[in-house]
């Protein structure tokens, strides 16, 4: 993937990528418990659950944007490319996950970090060229 010194960015921004997965992954999973122990006097368990939905959705797209890929491009059209990738992600992961349940591990956990791990480069890949292509034309998408 980076075999000289022009692919340095694009390794730079892997690294990002992983790093600020990993740091959305933690928002996200942290983000509903608090917010319902927070709120949960004041406000229903759906009206948390929509409010937590939209922010754990919205967070990564933002820092994807902005740290990870440092994009310029327009925020529709990236916002659109965003939820095809995260759409073709999930149903990736959900599908290698009912793949390999059984197989890898007696645990589902174990499994899942086996799959995100498988994941991660052809994520990179689809978000550095589809969704926040940089000024590049992204081949067929929107």
């Amino acid at each position: 993937m980076w075999r000289d010194r022009q692919s340095m960015p694009q390794a730079r921004s892997f690294g990002r990528f992983a790093l600020v997965g990993v740091a959305n992954t933690v928002f996200s999973f942290s983000f509903f418990p608090l917010l319902y122990w927070l709120a949960h006097e004041r406000l229903s368990f759906g009206l948390i659950l929509v409010i937590s939905y939209i922010i754990c959705h919205t967070v990564p797209f933002v820092t994807h944007r902005y740290v990870t890929f440092q994009s310029t491009g327009r925020l529709a059209v990236e916002i659109g490319r965003y939820a095809l990738v995260a759409v073709a992600t999930y149903g990736a992961n959900k599908l290698l996950l009912w793949v390999l349940a059984d197989r890898l591990s007696p645990s589902l956990l174990v499994t899942q970090l086996a799959v995100s791990a498988l994941l991660l480069v052809p994520s990179f890949l689809l978000f550095d060229r589809i969704v926040f292509a940089r000024g590049r034309t992204a081949p067929g998408i929107l």
